[in-house]
């Protein structure tokens, strides 16, 4: 989604195992405020981790400030590139 408002829109009657955000959203809004805005509305602390594809160090610390975990967006493409190919090679056969 694109923001923390719209994050909450999809939580009508939907709770999620897992949140994963980008760190940086439309109007100059964060993957943080998002997070934020999820397990206030759920009244809940989900698991959360960002997916950026900045570097700084900075953001290890934000995400971490906040319980969250952080997942650098290369690393986040190639494993999930990877297991969607070992998925497809074992429903292959």
């Amino acid at each position: 989604v694109a923001s923390a408002d719209a994050a909450v829109q999809c939580l009508s009657g939907f709770v999620p195992d897992v949140v994963l955000a980008d760190y940086r959203l439309r109007s100059a809004e964060t993957g943080l405020q998002a997070v934020a805005a999820v397990r206030e509305r759920l009244g809940m602390r989900v698991p959360a981790a960002l997916v950026t594809g900045d570097t700084a160090v900075e953001r290890l610390h934000d995400a971490q400030a906040q319980g969250l975990g952080a997942i650098h967006a290369a690393y986040y493409y190639w494993s999930m590139k990877l297991s969607q190919e070992a998925l497809w090679h074992v429903h292959a056969r």
